[in-house]
């Protein structure tokens, strides 16, 4: 949910009350009450349409080389839609966005791509799914198109 929320509009923020530490909220980035009956059904269809629209998601930093090195392997992809792409040092929420999102996918370190909503790992196992081919074919059960597109350049949140 929190990546649908953040991909929804790019001046979606986590709130600065937000503990990265403890349970989120939903109603904090959700904008129907979860507790209605039909919640579950929602939540359900928000999720499904945020990994729809954005079936590559990379959270890294813009300074760091390994976020560069997956970005330039990714756009070589030609991925339509391209990947989506969240700076953590950039935003505004970066101090609670980080740690949300390690607690959210137990990663330990930033730069993280996310496929199809799973997280794939940092750099190296990025390359490991490309050199065994595992990474195309994650890629396309996901709903990206390979060479879908001939314009360079993901969208930035």
């Amino acid at each position: 949910m929190v990546t649908a929320y953040l991909a929804a509009l790019p001046e979606n923020r986590i709130p600065t009350v937000v503990d990265p530490k403890t349970k989120l909220d939903p109603q904090l980035v959700l904008d129907f009450d979860t507790r209605a009956p039909s919640a579950r059904e929602e939540v359900a269809e928000v999720v499904h349409d945020a990994w729809h629209r954005n079936p590559v998601v990379i959270y890294g930093k813009s300074y760091n080389q390994d976020s560069r090195e997956i970005e330039a392997i990714l756009d070589k992809l030609n991925l339509l839609p391209g990947p989506t792409v969240f700076h953590v040092n950039d935003r505004p929420d970066g101090e609670i966005l980080e740690p949300l999102i390690f607690r959210l996918t137990n990663a330990t370190a930033l730069p993280l791509v996310l496929i199809g909503g799973t997280p794939r790992g940092g750099l190296r196992e990025l390359k490991n799914l490309s050199a065994d081919g595992t990474l195309p074919k994650l890629i396309e059960i996901a709903g990206a198109k390979i060479d879908g597109k001939k314009k360079k350049g993901g969208r930035k949140h």
